[in-house]
Order: structure tokens, then sequence, then C-alpha cells
């Protein structure tokens, strides 16, 4: 009987780091930590024990293993343990937890939207746009947050995807954001083919 089982698949691991030092603590709702890593990277780290909402970290990880089995623009995450010398001190408002935390790889020098989908035509955003609306699609998003890598010629990231799939927040966002981005695809797409018509005539 056990002959005709399905062979087990094995996952790698999870990428994992050290907290070497906290630097700051994000004036937002669930108030994630700002840390610096053994990798030398910063990593912005939420609890698993997070204040009534255990879901959000999961949400982050499903979603940004989604977008990257798609080629969306999500930032890394990883694995990230908490300085053992500081695990249960108060950091503002924010307790330090004991337990490992989920970690986003902080995109450094960032600007956010001021009105809704900007910079399509810098960098690969043009590329990078519609892949992040099919994992808005996928993943049922809600509470739609991006950011523009300035250093990055303004490259589009997703940002804080906690609330996805049908958690707490409602889809007014992605309307606000899907509605723009047609309507600003359309100008673009509409401008290039009259150009392409001048140039025949």
């Amino acid at each position: 009987m056990t002959d005709s089982l399905a062979s087990v698949t094995r996952f790698p691991g999870p990428y994992r780091v050290q907290a070497d030092a906290i630097l700051d603590v994000a004036d937002t709702g669930e108030r994630p930590l700002l840390v610096l890593a053994s990798d030398g990277s910063d990593y912005w780290c939420k609890d698993f024990e997070n204040r009534g909402n255990r879901e959000t970290p999961i949400n982050e990880i499903v979603s940004i293993e989604v977008g990257k089995a798609i080629g969306a623009p999500v930032c890394d995450w990883a694995i990230v343990d908490p300085p053992a010398d500081m695990a249960g001190t108060r950091m503002g408002q924010t307790i330090v937890p004991r337990l490992p935390m989920f970690g986003s790889k902080e995109v450094k020098n960032v600007l956010l939207p001021e009105n809704g989908i900007e910079y399509i035509t810098k960098d690969d955003n043009f590329q990078r746009i519609p892949k992040l609306v099919a994992l808005w699609l996928l993943c049922n998003a809600e509470d739609i947050q991006i950011m523009y890598a300035a250093s990055e010629d303004h490259s589009i990231y997703s940002l804080d995807q906690g609330y996805w799939f049908g958690s707490h927040e409602m889809g007014r966002h992605f309307r606000k954001f899907f509605n723009h981005l047609a309507v600003r695809f359309y100008q673009l797409s509409l401008a290039g083919y009259l150009q392409n018509i001048g140039k025949q005539q």
C-alpha cells in the first residue's frame, strides 16, 4: 500500500538571519521593528504573535512567494532572530519578541505615491506593473500599498501585504489603484498609437 503513495516534496528552508541591532520602530498600527541583520541588510520585522493580527506575517510570506513565482516586484524576506539581550524589552510601544520574526528586506530611498500609480514609464515599470496587478488579483489584495525606489530609477515595489487574502481591510484600495492604472495605461497606449500613425504619414 505504501508503494502507491506520492513522493514527498521537500522545500528549502527559509532564509534566516540574526538581528544585530534594532534601529527604529514604525509609527503604524502593527509597529514593526527596523533591524540591522547579520547579513548587513535592514529588515522591517513583524512578530508572529503580533497583537491579535497573527495572520499578517503569514499573508506577507505567501504573497511574496506568489509574487516571486510570477515575477512581480516584491521585497525579499527572511526569518529574523531577535537580539537575545533585547528580547522582552520595550522599544517605544513595541515589546521586542523572544521568538523569531518575519522580516521584509528594506528598500532604500523610497518614495510613497501621492496620486495612485506613478512613474509608469520609468525603469521597467511598464513590465513590472502588470505583474503587480496580477499579484493583486491572485491574492485578493486589500489595503494595497506601493513604493518607488528613487535610487533604482523609480522602480515600483509592493509594500506591506499583511491584510491581503480578504483579511480585514475593504477592497476600495484595489479599485482606486486599478482604475487609475487603467486610465494611465490607456493614455500611454493611445499616445504611442498616435505617435506611430504620425510616423507612417
